[in-house]
């Protein structure tokens, strides 16, 4: 009979994943969450570019096919890269701190911003970009993370 590991509250010794399967992890997450985004949200997307969509969204023939494969492309890219970004930098800052807090999710909102913006090659947009994705995903990591759940 296979022994059962079970999880131990009473000791800090809980496994935690090295930080480029965590990378690796928020990659493969962000690309399914972007291929299901470019998928229902295509339509959206003909709007901001095209003008009115006039066309029923829910139309998969093979004309409508092509943009929209590339509307989920994109879509897996961005997401993909943004949370893989995002993981990997905060995993690095919590092996740094030996914490799991809002200040190394501060650091790894700030380096998946900063990823985001750098298109734009503009200093000042790179900086905002940075500071509001670090606030915003430590905001929601104070919301939703008990504090006492520190290794």
């Amino acid at each position: 009979m296979a022994k059962r590991y079970e999880a131990s509250t009473s000791d800090d010794s809980r496994y935690q994943p090295s930080c480029v399967s965590r990378t690796v992890d928020g990659l493969m997450r962000g690309g399914l969450v972007g291929l299901a985004w470019g998928f229902f949200f295509h339509p959206v997307h003909d709007l901001t570019i095209n003008g009115w969509y006039n066309g029923d969204p829910w139309r998969f023939t093979s004309v409508d096919m092509v943009p929209r494969m590339k509307s989920m492309g994109k879509s897996s890219i961005m997401f993909g890269s943004f949370l893989a970004v995002f993981s990997g930098a905060s995993c690095a800052a919590e092996s740094l701190t030996q914490k799991r807090n809002w200040v190394n999710v501060f650091v790894g909102g700030s380096a998946a911003g900063v990823m985001l913006s750098m298109k734009t090659r503009d200093p000042r947009t790179i900086a905002i970009s940075a500071v509001s994705t670090g606030l915003l995903t430590s905001v929601i990591f104070s919301l939703t993370q008990n504090q006492s759940d520190d290794f």
